[in-house]
């Protein structure tokens, strides 16, 4: 079954504060350099300062929220996801009775090579257990990580069928 166990890194984190940081210090210097002569040049530059502190502002936030976790479990008969975003913790209990979909996903893009995931899709309306937040109308789809062959996918598209309960898909 496929193991997925998902953090964002810390270093992607730090990287985001610094850059936050950098550019937050540099737009504050061309703030207060650009304001000191007021000219109808020199409010050019402060709009684009004022642009570059919105950024700054922007990229320390994500920092901050940017931690999140996804991990899935295999209880007998039963998928359950847990997920912690924007510091909420949720899991859902996902059985053979309330999975809408469970495919392989083909994905192509121009200068990397085909890659497959598995999706499994809940039904509409599924509550997140032990959590403040539910998913939203949308039904949110869980997708495993990257497979290199199609054969691959559908191995653990089936194992995952198969654990779940849920009856084998028809084969051509």
């Amino acid at each position: 079954m496929p193991q997925i166990d998902r953090i964002t890194p810390r270093t992607h984190r730090v990287v985001l504060m610094a850059a936050g940081i950098a550019l937050l210090a540099w737009s504050l210097r061309a703030l207060w350099q650009g304001s000191w002569q007021l000219d109808p040049l020199s409010l050019v530059g402060i709009l684009i300062a004022l642009g570059g502190i919105g950024a700054a502002l922007l990229l320390i936030v994500a920092s901050l929220a940017a931690e999140s976790r996804e991990r899935w479990q295999y209880p007998p008969k039963a998928l359950v996801i847990h997920r912690r975003v924007w510091g909420r913790e949720g899991e859902i209990r996902l059985d053979a009775a309330n999975v809408a979909s469970i495919q392989v996903l083909h994905l192509t893009e121009f200068d990397m090579p085909d890659r497959w995931r598995v999706t499994v899709r809940p039904r509409a309306g599924m509550a997140v257990t032990r959590s403040r937040w539910v998913l939203p109308d949308h039904v949110s789809v869980f997708e495993t990580d990257d497979f290199a062959s199609r054969e691959a996918a559908e191995a653990a598209l089936h194992v995952l069928r198969e654990h779940l309960g849920m009856p084998a898909l028809r084969t051509r």
